[in-house]
């Protein structure tokens, strides 16, 4: 069936929905315990890649994996279709049936559990067959669950509106900035391997082959590390290490550096959990490296080149719980 979208006309942008779209959307909506919120699942999936994929082309990047509906955990809760925008803040995007702009003035259901901590919401119409979604408009705030889409901004007025709100605030904020630990400029919360280790045999290690954290000059490996806890297991505390060093021919700003990852238990326990798991995110949230612990195990390491500027998470998951921890070179 046809829809009249010519209210929108002027707005809306079209987004084809690929096949690898639809798998990861299906992926999603088959972890869920019914077909209701299956569905819901499946198409916030749907609406949070059309508005991604959107702002790709627009040079916005965003991080999934910061986003509720990208958590197993939380999008089976609540119904969230946010999207991470950097150094901005999350964007909602609403899925809307084309066949509802057959009403004489639609609406879009705003849930309430997602009506704070957005920075606004994008309305997006997805057609009966679910193979093409069109980005109808936006607006920076809601104030009930329903949403009249004569309300709506042009969704030309977003990259400016989303600019606006870059401006305002450090793009970076509650990243962490490994070239800056090179200049011993260290983010708060992170510590020392003698002070967060001690003498374990692992900090024993470290500080035989990495310089000590007061170290100044720009060409030596530092590393740092803070304890990860889980809320849901209290008992379950693991170290998180970063280290980071400039590669040999490297002198510039805009050089390479390898980034190292560990992820090591504290004093408390010999081993790491057995079902632990280590991931590396690029900053669209897709996995591009992991690693996962067995019984016995007492170090989970993962190390990979970058330059100055790229972003990405670590992400360590223990059971349903889950933490991440962003950083840019």
């Amino acid at each position: 069936m046809n829809y009249d979208l010519g209210a929108f006309d002027d707005a809306g942008v079209p987004v084809l929905l690929t096949q690898e779209t639809h798998q990861l959307a299906q992926g999603f909506a088959k972890q869920q315990p019914t077909p209701t919120k299956a569905d819901q699942v499946y198409l916030n999936t749907l609406a949070v890649c059309a508005v991604n994929n959107y702002l790709k082309i627009l040079g916005v990047s965003a991080n999934l994996s910061g986003c509720d509906s990208w958590n197993p955990l939380m999008r089976s809760v609540i119904n969230a279709a946010d999207l991470n925008i950097v150094g901005v803040g999350r964007l909602e995007c609403r899925p809307l049936s084309l066949a509802g702009l057959e009403d004489p003035d639609p609406v879009c259901h705003v849930p309430t559990e997602v009506q704070e901590d957005r920075i606004g919401y994008v309305v997006v119409g997805i057609d009966d067959h679910r193979q093409e979604a069109t980005l109808l408009g936006f607006v920076d705030q809601v104030e009930t669950e329903e949403l009249p889409l004569r309300q709506l901004r042009s969704l030309s007025e977003l990259p400016t509106y989303l600019h606006s709100l870059t401006s305002r605030q450090d793009p970076l904020q509650g990243v962490t900035r490994l070239s800056q630990w090179l200049n011993n400029l260290i983010e708060a919360g992170w510590r020392s391997l003698d002070d967060l280790l001690g003498l374990q045999p692992l900090a024993v290690q470290w500080r035989s082959a990495t310089p000590d954290a007061e170290a100044t000059s720009d060409t030596s490996a530092i590393a740092r590390g803070k304890l990860l806890s889980f809320s849901d297991l209290p008992d379950e505390q693991v170290a998180l290490i970063l280290k980071i060093t400039p590669e040999a021919d490297s002198s510039e700003a805009d050089s390479s550096h390898t980034v190292t990852v560990h992820v090591c238990p504290t004093a408390d326990h010999p081993h790491l959990p057995a079902t632990l798991r280590v991931m590396i995110l690029d900053n669209e949230g897709s996995v591009i490296m992991q690693s996962d612990a067995r019984a016995d195990n007492r170090l989970i390491e993962l190390e990979f080149s970058g330059d100055v500027g790229d972003a990405f998470s670590v992400k360590v998951e223990l059971a349903d719980q889950n933490k991440v921890e962003s950083f840019v070179i």
